[in-house]
């Protein structure tokens, strides 16, 4: 389109000169006959434009011809670096179908690189060092808030001794609040060698004594863990026969009632590991749970009442510290 809007603009000029040349040609010839010098003057510059246009067209046609062919030496090169660049492409498409599934945890804002070590959270925060301390110790809490549930979590020291405090309000009918732990330097644990049991530390905090608060004087924590492929995994024993919406599963609960640290014991080669249906990689992933890379530890609060199916409704404050591996049970 670019082009005849060109070549027209190009014929529109040859054109106007052409006519320019034959009236100058008129003048010279019949306005100006008698005078001589006019005259001459007239058809000297009509020849010159005349020739101008002559040549300028000769010129253009030639330049036209010579771009005509280095265009088409140029298209063959271009064909030829496309066709490479195509195969190139092509391989670096087939590679990136074919991801590692080793690196999934990546997914969640982890770097490649995992960490070999005992402690998968201290919760002791360092954001000093930019890129490699442990700057952000949760993913995520999560708050039923169709039925205005509340959660709130903040990291502190007791005697430069740093832990994970939070506070919750489960309302009834509702589902429970939890927190998506993050591991240590943003770095996904490597269970390697593997270690059978996952222990945390909780206390019910001396605030909670307070009578104005109406806190919950008995904690029921339940547990749920992502594989190495991203695959979410509740601690709970499996019913065959249950209502799904209100006892979907019996969670194993680890309750806490006193003001001291208590120590809690998760068994990675249990067979109470239950896939979790709504969040995660729920659709892939093993038949069993691959806990040799822990990239995500979700913890779940309420209220502890005895028999019940998963942690219950109420309010409560609960401290959480030292997440870590273990060959043995406590």
């Amino acid at each position: 389109m670019n082009d005849q809007i060109v070549n027209r603009f190009k014929l529109s000029v040859y054109l106007l000169l052409a006519s320019i040349s034959i009236i100058l040609v008129f003048l010279g010839i019949f306005i100006f006959g008698k005078n001589m010098f006019a005259q001459s003057i007239l058809l000297n510059l009509s020849t010159e434009i005349g020739g101008a246009v002559i040549i300028f067209f000769i010129f253009e046609k030639l330049f036209s011809l010579e771009s005509l062919e280095n265009n088409n030496k140029l298209s063959i090169s271009d064909k030829e670096i496309l066709s490479k660049i195509d195969n190139k492409l092509e391989t670096v498409f087939e590679k990136s179908n074919q991801f590692d599934t080793n690196l999934l945890y990546t997914t969640l804002g982890l770097k490649v690189e995992t960490r070999r070590d005992k402690i998968y959270q201290n919760f002791d925060i360092n954001r000093k060092i930019e890129n490699t301390g442990n700057v952000n110790a949760l993913y995520y809490m999560w708050a039923d808030n169709y039925y205005h549930n509340i959660i709130n979590a903040e990291v502190l020291r007791d005697n430069e001794f740093p832990f994970l405090r939070v506070y919750f309000e489960f309302k009834k009918h509702s589902w429970g609040c939890n927190v998506g732990v993050r591991p240590l330097n943003d770095k996904a644990l490597a269970n390697e060698p593997f270690k059978q049991y996952l222990l945390f530390d909780s206390r019910i905090p001396k605030e909670s004594d307070n009578n104005n608060l109406s806190l919950s004087k008995k904690i029921s924590v339940s547990i749920r863990i992502a594989d190495r492929y991203i695959k979410h995994w509740e601690y709970a024993i499996d019913i065959k026969s249950y209502d799904y919406v209100k006892f979907p599963r019996k969670y194993i609960q680890f309750k806490t009632t006193d003001n001291d640290w208590e120590t809690h014991s998760i068994d990675l080669l249990s067979n109470n590991w239950l896939p979790f249906t709504m969040d995660g990689n729920r659709l892939h992933g093993q038949e069993k749970p691959d806990f040799s890379i822990i990239p995500l530890v979700v913890i779940e609060f309420g209220s502890y009442i005895e028999d019940a199916n998963r942690p219950s409704e109420g309010c409560g404050l609960i401290d959480i510290t030292n997440i870590r591996l273990s060959s043995e049970p406590k």
